[in-house]
């Protein structure tokens, strides 16, 4: 994600609390989200944030692994 900063606008949220705020003051043309974010780290934390973006007028697309609990190493 730091190596897209030299040619876009990068912000980064740690919860989907601090996502749908700065999501509401602007949304962008693009947003990665992982599914499994806190507090929950569960699907239903990244899925709300899909829904809120289609709510807001956004497009949504939504792309994934199929990679259940996946840890380097």
């Amino acid at each position: 994600m730091w190596a897209l900063r030299k040619h876009y606008e990068v912000r980064h949220v740690a919860s989907r609390s601090a996502a749908m705020a700065a999501l509401r003051e602007r949304l962008p043309h693009l947003v990665l989200a992982d599914l499994c974010l806190p507090p929950t780290h569960e699907m239903t934390e990244g899925l709300s944030i899909l829904r809120e973006v289609s709510a807001l007028g956004g497009d949504v697309v939504a792309v994934g692994s199929g990679v259940a609990r996946w840890r380097p190493g």
